[in-house]
């Protein structure tokens, strides 16, 4: 599968600096920066955004009705299709490619397949920040649904702290 490249955690963290001080000068009443941006080279526009959006809409909708038929090899695949339409989304490398491998581990999960599992946990968090990430965080249902398996500890641990790096942004 061809992975969207991944964010470092050095870049991830500058980010949410930027995050920080942006909301730290809105809540002061102060003159505030431009909202952080994502790499400008990464954003779609036009035709490319609305084709996306329509994409991953359709997706989203093939792969919730997979779930609710438990129809496992369906969700899979439209996880995966969206993980390689990420570049579409308006945000690529953000919060939808979180929610993507995130629906991907929980299709895995349902499989059987723990470690691929955990591998889309560990890779759901390296994401850049965005508005929707820095508000209400990660999406958590992966890391939850592993918490229980043994092998996962370190990276369900690891999920949970980026987590709370993500949402420390909005708290006062």
């Amino acid at each position: 599968m061809n992975w969207p490249p991944e964010v470092q955690q050095d870049v991830i963290e500058r980010e949410l600096a930027q995050y920080r001080a942006f909301d730290q000068a809105r809540r002061a009443g102060v003159a505030c920066p431009d909202r952080p941006p994502l790499p400008p080279s990464h954003a779609p526009r036009g035709f490319r955004f609305a084709l996306g959006l329509a994409l991953h809409l359709v997706l989203k909708t093939i792969w919730l009705a997979a779930s609710a038929a438990h129809a496992k090899s369906v969700m899979a695949w439209a996880a995966k299709a969206r993980i390689e339409a990420d570049d579409l989304w308006f945000e690529p490398r953000a919060c939808g490619l979180n929610s993507s491998l995130t629906d991907l581990g929980l299709a895995l999960v349902l499989a059987g397949e723990t470690q691929a599992a955990i591998a889309c946990l560990d890779r759901s968090w390296r994401v850049h920040p965005c508005p929707h990430a820095v508000t209400f965080g990660l999406r958590r249902e992966l890391a939850t649904r592993l918490g229980t398996c043994r092998e996962a500890g370190a990276i369900v641990c690891q999920y949970w702290d980026a987590l709370r790096l993500f949402t420390s942004v909005g708290r006062r």
